[in-house]
């Protein structure tokens, strides 16, 4: 029975509207993997027949479905999609793997670390494990998440505050959101770099973006 993955797009400006058309897509792609045999490693070479377009000429085959949704209204949906699927193509096997996202990660460890104050939480180190992962690859694509990371679990001492706020500065050079410019506000607070704070206070007067929350930050000078 051929096996091969598919990888459902974590981003967040990704449509939640799903039709069974991208699902049989995924199927078709599978007429590059070798019926018959389960090995991990990427067949390359050209098909030596001719490609087989019709998902129900597969013969069977398993679909690994990555899913990063975790919950509520997204798994109803993708659950509904799989079961009209296998029910149009009963030869195709789909197993949905559930994999919570990088920010969902984030978003445990901080609740478990508030609420079991001085234990580490679980799901940090897969957390770290798959930004690191990220980051052996040259792949900047969570550098919100790895600010606020720097800034709710921060290392030791001033090097550690100053990672904190390259990585609030890199993130803010790319987006502008609302949480993106208050963890830069919080990393410029925590570090009291000047030069940090002459750029965020120069940018709020000319793109004129009013924020309390910023505000305060800057008037009290504590992390919120």
């Amino acid at each position: 029975m051929s096996r091969c993955s598919w990888l459902r797009s974590q981003s967040r400006s990704a449509p939640r509207r799903f039709s069974l058309t991208a699902v049989t897509i995924a199927a078709v792609a599978l007429a590059g993997c070798t019926p018959g045999t389960s090995s991990k490693v990427a067949n390359t070479a050209p098909p030596s027949g001719g490609v087989v377009t019709d998902p129900a000429k597969l013969g069977n085959v398993t679909v690994h479905v990555l899913d990063y949704f975790t919950g509520g209204v997204d798994n109803s949906w993708m659950s509904q999609v799989v079961k009209q699927f296998q029910a149009k193509y009963p030869n195709i096997k789909v197993l949905d793997t559930t994999r919570p996202s990088v920010g969902v990660l984030l978003r445990r460890a901080i609740a478990q670390s508030r609420t079991h104050a001085g234990h580490m939480p679980d799901s940090l180190a897969e957390l770290e494990e798959r930004l690191n992962v990220s980051a052996q690859r040259g792949e900047r694509t969570h550098l919100r998440e790895e600010a606020r990371l720097a800034l709710e679990f921060p290392h030791d001492g001033a090097d550690g505050r100053q990672a904190a706020l390259a990585l609030a500065r890199d993130n803010f050079n790319v987006q502008r959101e609302t949480e993106d410019i208050r963890l830069f506000a919080r990393a410029v607070v925590v570090t009291r770099d000047p030069a940090a704070l002459a750029t965020l206070k120069e940018w709020l007067q000319h793109s004129h973006y009013e924020d309390i929350v910023v505000a305060q930050l800057l008037r009290s000078g504590q992390p919120s």
